[in-house]
């Protein structure tokens, strides 16, 4: 399951005031309008009719006014807006580079039309994952709009958000807690604690303590923004319904199924009702919803919600969409063993990601990681472990060593060589799993929890029980913790322990354990689940 996290990251884009049009002619205040249109447009999420829009007048404001004119500039920046939100970077960069340069040429570096084009130079930096790129943009504009638009104008405060949300994404989380709790404050001091800026920052922080695997201080923070922006915007404002869907996420991830999947149902009545289908966000609280009934085992609802997506015409939203739509789908098929049909789903999404991103983007990594895994579950170890060899040294060089994706991509290939028997190589490179974790993450973290088991793993295969028992033991408490007891990870783990009793001849302790999990299991998931029926089996 790929999750849905993401922190809230803001484009600056130029609003300007409606228009109408007289034989290809223009007045500046008839290309403000112009110019708002579409920014109403871009808010809409009607990105195909924004984009049809903003290049005419892009065109009219070169025609009329030449190409340097500070409106055919806006013009050309809120069109490279649109390209950033469908995904089409390559078309999006050369815009925005123009626009840079003829700002500071025409304006200077520091006016506020050039802060922005450099601003979403960086924007489009970070959604490539091309972070080395964009830091030093973010860090030079911040600055710049700090010292001479002041610490607390809404564009500097942006600006900052962006750079922590950039830190995030490397998990540089002290440097990205600290800038978002800064913004946060001074945004409710300047502000007031329910103005939808204030709350935009709750929101991101609280994000950030999910990416964390905080999940204990981020849900007070989602569940109290979700109630004042209910409160001050309504039940149906587009910002209500991402505090419901980011909330729901949140209960999913902690196991609390039963919680999550009303709000999600609920979001998604009412994205549906007041934005349509077709909409972004009814489309990714669509997908979060089928996700969720891939892990409770609802595979039949999963599909369902899958298949609707597939038919709606996705391309007036998001081109990316469809593309993790396809993913979800590839994924849904590798659960229930349709490898054949998984298979050439998969290869296509890595050509089309790779064509549209560019081959070390993360989208078009993870696709090429997926391709891995399913080969590997189809016993092509050879083969799949090429493919993720190949990811981590891409990821390694990109991302660094410490990067979450990094790590993940490496623990795959410690399951390959548990496959093949190579124990002594699998104990090595979980041993530095581990280490590089515990500097990342500290000595509890959610994500540690899959590294020792794998260790466990590698002990039970060598027969070295007593370690493994230790360690499953461990990880109980913490899973526990993280999660509750009746979370799928904590009985999953607890199977595990029961199975090495089972296998020891230690029948007393084997059995009363699988009791407790199957208890369980048939209250958390129900009789038919194949979960429930692996424990009875």
């Amino acid at each position: 399951m790929k999750t849905a996290w993401v922190l809230l990251l803001s484009l600056i884009v130029i609003i300007s005031p409606a228009w109408s049009q007289t034989n290809g002619k223009l007045t500046e205040k008839e290309i403000l309008l112009l110019n708002e249109k579409v920014e109403k447009l871009t808010e809409k999420g009607q990105y195909q009719d924004g984009i049809k829009l903003a290049e005419e007048v892009y065109t009219l404001g070169v025609r009329n006014f030449g190409e340097d004119h500070s409106e055919t500039l806006t013009s050309l920046n809120n069109l490279a807006v649109l390209y950033i939100a469908q995904g089409r970077y390559a078309e999006a960069e050369p815009m925005l580079k123009k626009a840079l340069s003829l700002r500071e040429k025409t304006l200077g570096k520091t006016h506020t039309d050039t802060l922005t084009s450099r601003h979403n130079l960086g924007y489009l930096y970070l959604e490539q994952g091309l972070y080395k790129k964009a830091e030093p943009l973010y860090q030079s504009t911040c600055n710049t709009m700090k010292e001479f638009q002041g610490e607390k104008h809404h564009d500097t405060l942006t600006c900052f958000n962006n750079l922590a949300s950039l830190y995030a994404y490397q998990w540089r989380f002290q440097e990205a807690e600290s800038l978002m709790v800064e913004i946060y404050k001074l945004r409710e001091f300047t502000l007031g604690s329910t103005h939808h800026y204030t709350l935009n920052s709750l929101n991101t922080l609280a994000n950030l303590y999910v990416s964390q695997g905080n999940y204990l201080k981020a849900r007070p923070l989602l569940e109290k923004n979700l109630k004042l922006r209910e409160k001050e915007l309504g039940e149906t404002h587009p910002q209500t319904l991402n505090s419901i869907d980011n909330l729901a996420q949140l209960y999913h991830s902690l196991g609390l199924y039963g919680e999550a999947e009303p709000l999600f149902n609920r979001a998604y009545e009412l994205s549906k009702k007041t934005l349509g289908n077709e909409h972004p966000t009814t489309i990714r609280i669509v997908n979060n919803l089928a996700v969720l009934y891939l892990t409770i085992g609802q595979v039949e609802k999963s599909k369902f919600l899958f298949e609707q997506l597939q038919n709606q015409n996705i391309t007036e939203t998001e081109v990316l969409s469809n593309l993790n739509i396809l993913s979800n789908i590839a994924a849904l098929q590798q659960i229930i063993g349709e490898y054949e049909e998984a298979e050439p789903q998969l290869e296509k999404i890595y050509e089309e990601r790779k064509n549209t991103l560019g081959e070390l983007h993360p989208e078009t990594l993870t696709s090429l990681h997926s391709l891995g895994q399913l080969y590997a579950e189809k016993g092509q170890l050879d083969k799949a472990e090429t493919l993720i060899r190949k990811v981590y040294q891409l990821r390694k060089s990109e991302l660094g060593t410490t990067h979450p994706q990094t790590i993940h991509t490496l623990k795959d290939l410690v399951k390959i060589n548990l496959e093949q028997g190579r124990f002594g190589k699998s104990e090595e490179t979980l041993e530095e799993i581990l280490s590089l974790q515990k500097v990342v993450l500290g000595g509890e973290h959610p994500e540690i929890l899959d590294s020792l088991n794998s260790v466990a793993r590698v002990f039970i295969l060598q027969e070295r029980y007593a370690e493994a028992e230790l360690i499953l033991k461990h990880i109980d408490h913490l899973s526990t913790k993280f999660f509750g007891v009746s979370h799928r990870s904590t009985l999953g783990n607890l199977q595990t322990l029961a199975q090495l009793y089972w296998e020891q001849g230690r029948y007393n302790e084997a059995e009363p354990l699988y009791s407790k999990i199957y208890d369980l299991m048939k209250v958390k998931f129900g009789d038919d689940h194949p979960d429930t029926l692996k424990v009875i089996e």
